[in-house]
């Protein structure tokens, strides 16, 4: 309705409402016991339709669980197939030995960091002025081994593969000498002491 000099003039509206569309619903409203035995009505057939579903699908499901753990075993032995591209060939698969065979800074990162974490928790000044040292030693001490990796994987690679293109296989030394031994992908293959 729109009022205008003091006169009620109502205009058509263009909009109809759903239920003046369809002519009205044609039924009377069901109560609300009604309503709800129908929505558990229509949750029960979901969930039975559901389970059927999950019934038909469970055998390709644990199969497919299956291939996925097969895979995983694949990877962490090393089989070259199975292997993302970033740790294919074999200047990789020698990079990762080389890495493997000594000990290095950055696999005992997480825990010299979480000792360091705890002393400096302690409130004791000469403590936690301890921890902060021993922090920038650590990180330092991982600098100068990521060097020293880098350093000798690239000479190492350059005298076994010559002809190879070794472009940031160093670097992917480097990065496994800063994951923990027993957290490595592919799992490490030589023991450490190994020699090339």
């Amino acid at each position: 309705m729109i009022w205008r000099r003091g006169t009620k003039t109502t205009e058509p509206t263009t909009e109809l409402s759903t239920d003046d569309e369809a002519g009205g619903k044609g039924r009377p409203t069901p109560s609300r016991r009604e309503a709800e035995a129908e929505r558990k009505e229509r949750l029960k057939a979901t969930a039975r339709g559901e389970n059927k579903t999950k019934a038909r699908t469970s055998g390709a499901a644990s199969t497919t669980r299956e291939a996925r753990n097969e895979a995983r075993k694949r990877v962490l032995a090393g089989d070259e197939r199975a292997l993302s591209a970033r740790d294919r060939g074999p200047e990789r698969r020698y990079a990762r030995d080389l890495v493997d065979s000594r000990h290095t800074v950055g696999e005992y990162f997480l825990y010299l960091a979480i000792g360091v974490l705890v002393i400096g928790l302690i409130r004791v000044p000469i403590l936690q002025v301890l921890s902060q040292l021993l922090l920038v030693s650590i990180v330092l001490g991982l600098a100068v081994d990521s060097y020293r990796i880098h350093r000798s994987t690239t000479r190492a690679l350059q005298a076994k593969f010559p002809t190879s293109d070794l472009s940031g296989v160093a670097r992917y030394a480097v990065m496994r000498g800063m994951v923990t031994r027993r957290m490595r992908v592919p799992k490490p293959q030589v023991k450490r002491g190994w020699k090339p």
